[in-house]
Order: structure tokens, then sequence, then C-alpha cells
């Protein structure tokens, strides 16, 4: 959101379609295993309910919906389930520290949707800070970025009703 002098405007993109720019090693390589498979790779390729997936499956473990892979993660019954988390966590948190650099979101990030609800309160957000930080000589602007996790699941429905009743 950006304030225009008023009130605060949603800004409409499709943020998710950006490429994916993989930060460690590790991305790199998940980048070039989807790059050899799909072609481009994007940011929601990983970074989503069907990103997650992708994880587990690079890192070897069988097909599984992300809400499985979520729970096992969280229950500590998949350590594979774990790093996928742990890895969709370092992605995530990349690219929210890349955007907030590019719009110098000062007044804050907002983290909104299922996974990130569902997993970050539990993961905690280390791993997901150190990534959005790690913006080498402007990690200080990151690092003083405030980042919010929406835990809301009507969002997009009282998104849409403050909308309507203006």
């Amino acid at each position: 959101m950006v304030w225009d002098g008023g009130h605060y405007k949603v800004i409409p993109g499709e943020g998710g379609h950006l490429g994916f720019s993989p930060q460690t090693l590790e991305q790199g390589k998940l980048w070039r295993s989807l790059l050899a498979k799909n072609g481009r790779v994007t940011t929601e390729d990983i970074v989503s309910g069907p990103g997650l997936e992708r994880i587990y499956a690079f890192l070897g473990g069988r097909p599984q919906q992300a809400e499985e892979i979520g729970k096992q993660a969280l229950r500590n019954t998949d350590p594979l389930a774990k790093q996928a988390v742990e890895l969709w966590l370092s992605c995530f948190g990349a690219f929210a520290g890349d955007l907030a650099l590019h719009w110098l979101a000062q007044g804050g990030v907002y983290l909104a949707g299922g996974i990130a609800a569902k997993l970050m309160p539990h993961f905690g957000p280390t791993i997901f800070l150190e990534a959005f930080n790690a913006k080498r000589e402007h990690h200080h602007l990151a690092e003083n970025t405030p980042v919010y996790l929406v835990t809301e699941e009507r969002l997009g429905l009282l998104g849409a009703l403050a909308l309507a009743s203006k």
C-alpha cells in the first residue's frame, strides 16, 4: 500500500511472476532444477503452496500436498519436510526483502497468505528475517523495515467489503 496524501491505496500487480533470484547456493540449485524442467523460473514457482511441493520434491521427497508437508514439518515427523519449509522461508524472505528495497517500504511489509500464517508462528521469524535482511550494503534499509505477519484468514473478503463500502 502507498499513501496518496489522503488514504492508503493498494497497488495492484503480479509480483509473484517476477523472475526468481536465488540468493544462496542451495537456492541456485533449486532454480537450476526448475529451469531445466520448465524454463523461466518465477518467484511464484517457489514461494507458494505448489512451490513448497516443488521444493520438497527437489530435496528428494515423494509427491505430496503442501498442507501435508507443512503438517509433517510442524510435527517434526519428516526431516525433509522441515528442510523444505526452511528453504521455502528463506526464499520468501529474500523475495520480500527485495520488494521492500524496491518500494522502500519503510511503512512496513505485510505478509499475507495461508502458508506463511500457518507455518511462521511455529518456525519463528529467524530464517525469514535473515534472508529478508541479507541485502549487502543496504541491509540497514531492510533491517529498519517493519515486517508484519497477517493471520486473518478472511483478508480478501474483508478487503473487498472495505472497497465496496466506499
